[in-house]
């Protein structure tokens, strides 16, 4: 069985038929494949476009989270950090108020901001000489504060006594 735009490709009992909606060389275009972006110059596709529209600079970053559709999350600029670290450090206060922890040790922390989370981490004292003892100047975490959704939460690692009491 054919019909005028459509080839039988495989034919099945009672005249059922397989077909090709669209030839392969127009499904598989290379929109949006890195390999062909870079070595066929072909165009980025439209989640590409949106991220690289997202990012003000050369060099600047934008954290996306898996799945995120939208992509609505905003560009980290030096701006937005410095207040999400200084809005985690408030909290972080308050909650170290209520256990008991020292807030004079807990401002002594550094604050990063790893896969969406808040981490607080005791700096190791060590002077970093290259690769020579970079695993040496790890920094050690002590409290970790994220977001669920509908509200903040602080999780205390095992070393958190042991650096803010």
């Amino acid at each position: 069985m054919q019909s005028s735009s459509f080839r039988c490709i495989i034919e099945a009992e009672g005249g059922a038929c397989a077909t090709i909606g669209k030839p392969i060389e127009q499904r598989n275009t290379g929109k949006g494949n890195p390999s062909a972006i870079l070595h066929f110059s072909r165009p980025l596709n439209k989640r590409q476009e949106k991220l690289l529209k997202s990012l003000p600079d050369y060099d600047s970053r934008v954290i996306v989270n898996k799945g995120d559709e939208k992509m609505s999350m905003p560009t980290m600029t030096k701006e937005n950090i410095a207040l999400q670290k200084a809005l985690a450090k408030e909290y972080a206060i308050s909650y170290c108020k209520k256990k008991g922890y020292s807030i004079d040790k807990l401002s002594k922390q550094r604050i990063d901001i790893v896969m969406g989370r808040i981490v607080f981490s005791q700096p190791s004292g060590i002077k970093p000489q290259g690769l020579l003892n970079d695993m040496d100047t790890i920094p050690t975490p002590t409290l970790v504060i994220s977001f669920n959704g509908k509200e903040l939460s602080i999780e205390e690692t095992e070393h958190a006594n042991r650096y803010l009491s």
